[in-house]
């Protein structure tokens, strides 16, 4: 193993007992792994870490679409509310005066003729 870049050779031997010798074969091109190493934690992490980003900045793009939808909906009610006339409703039947209302002015002509 070279431990500059993590790379190997590979050897194979043999003894032959007759005439006492060792025969070495050894590989003339080394081999290195594609991830092997601590490179390959490294762009395993990095890509896990990528995917989690990317969830996230999906995550926070949907958010901010369905918080601006959801302004946009209450500015509309809050517009309908101040063009509404909450003295009356209106059934299919005809104009009722709404009973709030009437409770409220009946009090106050109530009070304007205890006044007198």
């Amino acid at each position: 193993m070279d431990a500059e870049d993590d790379c190997t050779y590979y050897y194979s031997y043999a003894y032959d007992p007759v005439t006492s010798e060792v025969r070495v074969k050894a590989q003339k091109v080394k081999s290195c792994a594609l991830l092997g190493g601590a490179g390959g934690w490294w762009l395993g992490g990095g890509i896990v870490v990528l995917i989690l980003i990317l969830g996230l900045l999906a995550f926070l793009c949907l958010w901010c679409f369905r918080e601006r939808q959801a302004r946009q909906e209450y500015a509309k009610f809050n517009e309908d509310k101040s063009t509404a006339k909450w003295d009356r409703v209106r059934l299919a039947s005809g104009v009722i005066f709404s009973p709030n209302f009437i409770a409220i002015k009946a009090t106050l002509s109530s009070s304007d003729n205890t006044q007198n």
